[in-house]
C-alpha cells in the first residue's frame, strides 16, 4: 500500500452526499424503465472486435468462457468499492479491506494481489488530485430520458466542478468521454449547473494511472444524446 493520506487536508475530512449506487431494477422516470448511459452506449463501443479478439485469446488458453470475464469484473467492482470507501473519508487500508470483505470474496491471492495495486493508483491519484467530494455513486435520471449513476462529482483547488469516473481498463475509450458527458448532463439538470470538466481515472492492474480531463463538457454531453437518439432509433425501427 501507499504511504497514509494526509487527513489533516480538509477536503479528506468533507462528508460528500453518499448515493445508493446503481439501481438493482433499473431506471425510471414517471413509472416508466429507461436506458441506463452503458446501456446505450453499449451499441457504439469501440471495444468490440478488441473485446471478440480477447476472448477467442482466452479460449486458446483453455479458460472456461466467462470466468475470466467475470474476474475482472469482480476485481473491478472492489476496486470501485474501495475507492468510494475512500472518498467518503475511510483510511486506504480500511477501505481496501472492507471493499475485499464485501466485494472481493471468492477472488484468488493473485487476484486480490491486482486489487491491491489498481486500488495503489487510486489512492496516489486522489492524494495528488486535492479535489473536494460532494456526491458519490449517486444514481440520477434526466428529462431526456436515460438514467446513470457517476462514481464522483467534487470541486477542485480552483473552485471547478468536476464529475470523475474510475476504471480498470487497460486503455481509455472514446465512449468513456460519452458517458461522462452524460453524467454532465445528469449532474446539471439536478444541480443547475453544468460541471466544468470530466475526468477518466484510469487505474489498472498493472499499476498505470492516468487521469485526463476535457473542458468541452457540452460537446461532450451532445455526443451522448445523438447516441440516445440512435439507440431509439434502432429499437422504433427494429434495427437491432
Amino acid at each position: 500500500m501507499t504511504d497514509p493520506l494526509d487527513f489533516s487536508n480538509a477536503a479528506m475530512h468533507a462528508r460528500p452526499t453518499r448515493g445508493t449506487g446503481r439501481p438493482s431494477r433499473g431506471y425510471y422516470r414517471d413509472g416508466t424503465r429507461v436506458p441506463s448511459v452503458t446501456t446505450v452506449l453499449g451499441q457504439v463501443n469501440a471495444k468490440g472486435d478488441r473485446l471478440l479478439r480477447w476472448i477467442h485469446s482466452q479460449g486458446v488458453k483453455g479458460v472456461p468462457f466467462g470466468a475470466e470475464r467475470d474476474r475482472k469484473a469482480t476485481i473491478g467492482t472492489t476496486v470501485h468499492a474501495a475507492a468510494e470507501r475512500l472518498w467518503l473519508g475511510q483510511p486506504p487500508a480500511a477501505a481496501l479491506y472492507g471493499a475485499l470483505r464485501d466485494e472481493g470474496q471468492g477472488l484468488d491471492q493473485d487476484s486480490q494481489d491486482q486489487v491491491h495495486i489498481a486500488f495503489d493508483g487510486v489512492v496516489s491519484w486522489w492524494r495528488q488530485a486535492k479535489l473536494r467530494p460532494l456526491e458519490v455513486e449517486v444514481a440520477r435520471v434526466s428529462r431526456h430520458g436515460f438514467g446513470g449513476t457517476y462514481d464522483l462529482l467534487a470541486e477542485d483547488v480552483a473552485g471547478r466542478l468536476v464529475v470523475a469516473d474510475l476504471k480498470t481498463s487497460g486503455a481509455v475509450y472514446g465512449s468513456y468521454w460519452a458517458q461522462l458527458g452524460a453524467y454532465a448532463l445528469l449532474v446539471e439538470e439536478h444541480r443547475g449547473r453544468l460541471p466544468d470538466a470530466v475526468q477518466v481515472v484510469r487505474c489498472d492492474v498493472k499499476g498505470k494511472v492516468e487521469a485526463p480531463r476535457r473542458f468541452e463538457v457540452r460537446e461532450l454531453g451532445g455526443a451522448f444524446l445523438a447516441a440516445l437518439e440512435w439507440y431509439r432509433a434502432r429499437k422504433r425501427l427494429g434495427l437491432e
